[in-house]
């Protein structure tokens, strides 16, 4: 679906046999990316692929976890994560792989040993990934640069992984403000297309703040479900996407008319002036309740509190007027913390529990508690 809407996509084929993957390498050419089609966390991916015996070593490491395998041409650069939230980006970053920080005095194999040390002294929740000193650390420092007696300098980040991922970890640092508009575009596009209000956009590219087209870059992943919240960058942008979820103050008007009333008549003329300013207005007492083109709307019980709680979960509700003719609401509390408008008609109102019973000593106390929460 992305090559087809035009989108930049990784170009694969899927194997069932080291034969097949050997065909695909011929089609594809070098290098090449192994990986299982249908597992996640970067488990059983093998990157740099560039001769026939690394081909099988990945073959069988994929296909060890999976009968499903992809081999793919692979791009050059890292993940970078741009977070679409309805529409729009909201944060993006760059997902390099599992690192040391050098600086500028220590050896590689020191660094880690401290950064190991450090971790297992955090509380279990806030510890990271391991850093190991493994045959594929080794691979991907030499790859750099890099050896164990290396010094890096301050700053200067050596990778002991080729790629992020989930099962190893990896180093974030935010770009939001180096992604390329014709990147941006089409992770915009590419949450679009699936209908995703929340969508995590993987791109690899060697530069994000260069076009997609211009570096060979793709969408590697439209993740429906991204992980939200998992980094200082992801929570720093967490009051900004809530905004993003709530109109105005996330309010909706709501009045009330207090006292016995002829068949409701002035809550009725309240919610037809708010449904002439095209605002899609309930009534309800404590045992009727009207929709807006003043059809009854059932429910299973006789309760004000309970029948305007039921309605402010209803999504389709955008205003309420309240029409309390009983004292329940001093037995209750209100269902609401603010009110818009508070209409006094008369004092009388009914017993909540014997309606035959007018109560009207407890009128000056509902008045008393409904304006506490009039809206200033």
């Amino acid at each position: 679906m992305i090559r087809m809407a035009g989108l930049p996509a990784p170009v694969h084929v899927m194997v069932k046999s080291y034969e097949e993957a050997r065909q695909a390498a011929d089609r594809l050419g070098w290098p090449l990316v192994v990986k299982p089609a249908n597992l996640d966390r970067g488990e059983g991916v093998t990157v740099a692929i560039a001769n026939d015996e690394k081909l099988e070593f990945a073959y069988k490491r994929a296909s060890a976890l999976s009968k499903s395998i992809l081999v793919e041409r692979e791009v050059p650069g890292v993940c970078y994560r741009v977070l679409i939230t309805n529409g729009k980006m909201l944060y993006a970053i760059k997902r390099s792989p599992r690192s040391i920080e050098g600086d500028g005095r220590h050896k590689v194999t020191e660094l880690v040993r401290m950064a190991t040390e450090a971790n297992d002294n955090k509380p279990p929740w806030l510890q990271e990934k391991p850093y190991p000193l493994d045959a594929l650390a080794l691979e991907s420092m030499s790859l750099a640069g890099f050896t164990t007696d290396s010094i890096p300098e301050k700053g200067e980040w050596v990778p002991l992984r080729r790629i992020e991922s989930t099962a190893w970890g990896g180093h974030i640092e935010e770009v939001t403000e180096l992604v390329h508009p014709e990147n941006l575009q089409i992770a915009e596009q590419a949450a679009s297309l699936f209908r995703l209000s929340n969508a995590g956009i993987d791109i690899i590219s060697s530069d994000i703040s260069r076009p997609w087209y211009e570096n060979q870059a793709i969408i590697n992943e439209v993740n429906y479900a991204p992980y939200f919240g998992g980094n200082d960058i992801a929570r720093s942008a967490m009051p900004a996407y809530l905004k993003t979820l709530i109109h105005g103050d996330g309010r909706i008007p709501i009045e009330i008319v207090l006292g016995k009333d002829s068949e409701m008549s002035e809550a009725r003329s309240r919610q037809q002036a708010l449904l002439k300013q095209g605002v899609d207005c309930h009534l309800t007492s404590h045992s009727e309740t009207l929709k807006p083109d003043g059809q009854p709307m059932p429910f299973p019980f006789q309760s004000l509190f309970n029948r305007t709680s039921a309605l402010l979960m209803n999504r389709h509700v955008e205003a309420l007027v309240l029409s309390v003719q009983t004292d329940e609401l001093l037995h209750t509390g209100l269902p609401v913390n603010q009110v818009d408008q508070l209409i006094h008609l008369n004092d009388e109102i009914s017993d909540w529990k014997n309606p035959d019973v007018s109560s009207e000593a407890t009128i000056q106390k509902l008045i008393e508690q409904i304006e506490h929460y009039l809206a200033t």
